[in-house]
């Protein structure tokens, strides 16, 4: 029964990792570009093609806990942010010229 108590407890542990990080949409007016992330195993940034064929939106998936920057050309502008990481939520700095919504909580606890 101890064993069966302590594996359990492994896995709940093991799966709470899977759904503790935040994800977001980045939406921005240009098209999005040439996307590079400093540190690729904390963040992966992905644009999102539409119908129209227009990279106006990309997906920002958090990887593991750190600190990273990513930037892109949004039209003819280079853009940058600042990517903090951490086991509870994922916080992106110097945001402007793009809304950036989260994907993973729910519209009461959006700010």
């Amino acid at each position: 029964m101890k064993k069966f108590i302590s594996t359990m407890f492994v896995l709940m542990a093991l799966s709470s990792q899977a759904f503790a990080y935040e994800n977001y949409i980045l939406i921005s007016d240009k098209n999005i570009s040439n996307v590079e992330v400093k540190d690729a195993t904390i963040i992966s940034v992905v644009p999102i093609t539409t119908l129209d064929n227009d990279k106006k939106s990309a997906i920002i998936t958090s990887l593991k806990v750190g600190d990273t920057q990513f930037a892109f050309n949004k039209g003819d502008k280079l853009v940058s942010f600042e990517v903090k990481v951490t086991s509870d939520k994922t916080v992106i700095s110097n945001v402007s010229g793009v809304k950036i919504i989260p994907i993973d909580l729910p519209v009461e606890l959006r700010k």
